[in-house]
């Protein structure tokens, strides 16, 4: 569909597009909303058992209503591609993939799996049976992918918000929804700062973050945010200064890659000379011995 068509939307979310195919949903999104973040939070308190039996038929909806509306979507696609091509216009299918990781992930898994095997080869199933160095290198090999792993829930929740409607934003803390522009308060031709008001609304944006606009797409930075007068300060990199969003979102990604690549680095050492004795990465090795 991004690839396809052009349409009069600021992101092309599921949500946004259910418009042109005249797909309503059963469960208002404010409602599933407010579900989804009592039935996120009692998950992330191992609570599961207490979350309410109207809470867990909301979420169920709203799922349900995301696979209907995919088919809604896919059905009305098939039929715009059937008129093109009765009328003559070539509309080739794009090839599937495979499903497999891209290159430089499949490369680091084979890296990090061969180096877990070889510190972890002759340590006991059970925690009772190790002796401190075998705990240690157990220890070890299981943080050296961990970074890679924490990833996954921050790009997941950046492509959670991103999906997200105008409307959607305004009810979540990440997001500013319902901007209006104000004016030029600053900043260069190139890079101006763009002042916006809003209306009273619950956000943790507090300045300083790296804003994005429905879809995801980089917008610039908070310059300066004032709840006393309703209004943002945006700083725009040169290739946004001509957009005026309706709502953003603040999503940070810190790069930790020179960490895992340092864990590695220890790990290697530690399957080539052991956990203890003198040499290089003392201080995590003693750290790891406690």
């Amino acid at each position: 569909m991004r690839r396809g068509l052009r349409a009069s939307v600021e992101s092309y979310s599921i949500k946004q597009m259910e418009p042109f195919y005249a797909f309503t949903r059963g469960i208002p999104l404010a409602d599933a909303n407010v579900a989804l973040a009592n039935f996120q939070a009692h998950l992330e308190l191992s609570d599961a058992p207490s979350i309410a039996d109207d809470i867990k038929v909301t979420v169920q909806a709203y799922n349900e209503d995301d696979c209907r509306s995919a088919a809604s979507l896919c059905a009305w696609l098939e039929a715009l591609r059937t008129r093109l091509v009765a009328d003559g216009i070539d509309v080739p299918r794009p090839q599937p993939g495979d499903g497999a990781p891209n290159e430089k992930i499949t490369d680091w898994l084979i890296k990090i799996n061969a180096l877990i095997d070889r510190l972890t080869a002759d340590v006991p199933v059970d925690p009772a049976d190790r002796n401190d160095e075998q705990q240690a290198r157990w220890i070890l090999a299981n943080i050296l992918d961990w970074h890679r792993r924490e990833e996954k829930a921050v790009w997941w929740e950046f492509f959670r918000l991103a999906d997200l409607s105008a409307e959607d934003l305004r009810e979540e803390r990440a997001g500013l929804a319902d901007l209006k522009f104000v004016g030029v308060v600053g900043g260069t031709a190139k890079a101006p700062i763009h002042r916006y008001r809003f209306p009273p609304q619950e956000t943790e944006i507090r300045g300083g973050e790296e804003l994005r606009i429905l879809g995801g797409d980089k917008l610039g930075k908070v310059e300066a945010i004032s709840f006393a007068d309703e209004t943002i300060d945006i700083k725009k990199r040169q290739d946004t200064a001509h957009l005026h969003p309706q709502a953003v979102f603040a999503h940070s990604h810190v790069d930790t890659k020179g960490i895992a690549e340092a864990l590695v680095r220890i790990g290697e050492h530690v399957a080539d000379h052991g956990v203890g004795g003198d040499g290089p990465y003392q201080a995590a090795r003693d750290l790891l011995l406690r």
